[in-house]
């Protein structure tokens, strides 16, 4: 069980991600800075500024220290509302101002990087440096189902934003910030809750199949 669990979870979170840029960057060279912008912007926005401030820089500050004690809730939504901020914020910056033309294939390209680095970073590269027999079977399903779920809320959030930039949809970056502030504090206050895991990252694919959706409604109106 946990070779599968563990060939699963590194299918989704390492392999496939690459092998999907690869074989899109050999099929049309045009998918390459799409691809390399969106693993930029996660870089930057993510790990460089907010990951940074967040555990490096705030946790020296003692009333940062008390708030996340004595305001949990609230605090687990500033988190929420963080990651959605500078994320759809970042994706909005480098689709405006270094990629400037795009269509609906390179807006998904551009989340495929961005969630594929999230990916490899926070999952593949941990699971390729462990001895999977070492790992519990149900931890390793759960982290892949939840890395298959990022992954294709980071392909809707980009064409939502790339709707905004290029299809003049003025609301767009809204919803993405508001519906990245919301998957990410429901499934932070459900934890919380005590609520099983399996059902956190239940709720998180019946959103992420919602997402699918979406994506394909707009593929056949692009």
């Amino acid at each position: 069980m946990n070779i599968i669990a563990y060939g699963f979870t590194l299918l989704v979170s390492l392999l496939l991600p690459l092998f999907i840029c690869i074989y899109l960057i050999i099929r049309s060279k045009s998918y390459f800075k799409p691809i390399l912008v969106g693993v930029l912007t996660f870089l930057i926005f993510q790990v460089f500024t907010r990951i940074y401030i967040l555990q490096v820089i705030l946790p020296t500050q003692v009333w940062y220290i008390l708030f996340t004690y004595d305001y949990p809730i609230l605090y687990a939504f500033l988190l929420s509302l963080t990651a959605g901020l500078f994320e759809e914020i970042g994706r909005y910056i480098m689709m405006k101002y270094i990629l400037r033309k795009m269509d609906i294939k390179k807006a998904l390209a551009f989340g495929l990087g961005h969630g594929g680095i999230e990916a490899i970073l926070f999952v593949g590269i941990a699971l390729v440096l462990t001895n999977p027999m070492l790992i519990d079977s149900q931890q390793l399903l759960m982290s892949g189902l939840e890395r298959f779920s990022a992954i294709i809320f980071h392909l809707g959030f980009s064409v939502l934003v790339y709707q905004m930039i290029f299809k003049s949809k003025k609301f767009n970056l809204l919803y993405a910030i508001s519906l990245h502030t919301l998957v990410n504090f429901v499934s932070v206050v459900l934890m919380m809750n005590g609520v099983n895991m399996w059902i956190i990252e239940g709720v998180l694919f019946f959103f992420a199949i919602i997402m699918i959706i979406f994506i394909k409604s707009q593929w056949r109106e692009a």
